[in-house]
């Protein structure tokens, strides 16, 4: 099975429920931070997305790059296919790269991250499926792990397998990726 990439009206609440999820885990979802201020720029599929968030007293900032795949059905309807993200919640702490795919995903193996030819650059282990109906797979990735996905060409891979073991491929277009992702480490450089 073989999805395609298509825009979506649904990627911002998407990527702010992403953003709850990656970035403050269980205190956003169960509604304890607030965010103050938030700022969004886009390039082309990519969005970086920045707030300054506070979690009992504390302002922190959390930034993330995403980009949402959908595909349109026959009536209409656009559904999302994947989200992944990119984003640290305080310098001190490093990337973490999300995956989020259909709930139907055989949960075992996980998500592999391919280059067009097929060989592996990352294994996202699945974490959690989401009442929205997505499922996460998740890492922690360096700076410089996020920067190697730029000199990836037009798109990477993403592949999955769903309950009924058919393998899924999910194309993630990087077309503004590294515009996004240099701006997400110029807001949120790693502690050194």
């Amino acid at each position: 099975m073989k999805l395609q990439f298509g825009k979506s009206r649904m990627a911002r609440p998407f990527s702010w429920l992403y953003a709850a999820s990656m970035l403050f885990g269980s205190a956003l979802a169960l509604g304890t931070a607030q965010a103050q201020t938030a700022t969004s720029t886009t390039y082309d599929s990519w969005t970086t997305r920045c707030s300054l968030l506070s979690d009992q007293g504390k302002t922190v900032k959390a930034c993330e790059v995403v980009a949402t795949m959908a595909t349109q059905l026959q009536n209409g309807q656009t559904v999302p296919t994947a989200v992944m993200a990119i984003g640290r919640a305080d310098t001190a702490k490093s990337l973490k790269l999300v995956i989020q795919v259909p709930i139907n995903a055989w949960l075992p193996n996980g998500v592999k991250l391919q280059d067009k030819a097929g060989k592996e650059i990352l294994s996202l282990p699945f974490t959690h499926c989401r009442p929205d109906n997505m499922c996460e797979a998740s890492i922690d990735v360096t700076d410089g792990q996020a920067q190697s996905l730029k000199k990836q060409g037009d798109s990477i891979v993403a592949t999955y397998r769903n309950v009924t073991q058919k393998e899924v491929s999910q194309d993630i277009i990087l077309k503004g990726y590294g515009s996004a992702l240099d701006l997400l480490l110029k807001e949120m450089p790693s502690a050194k």
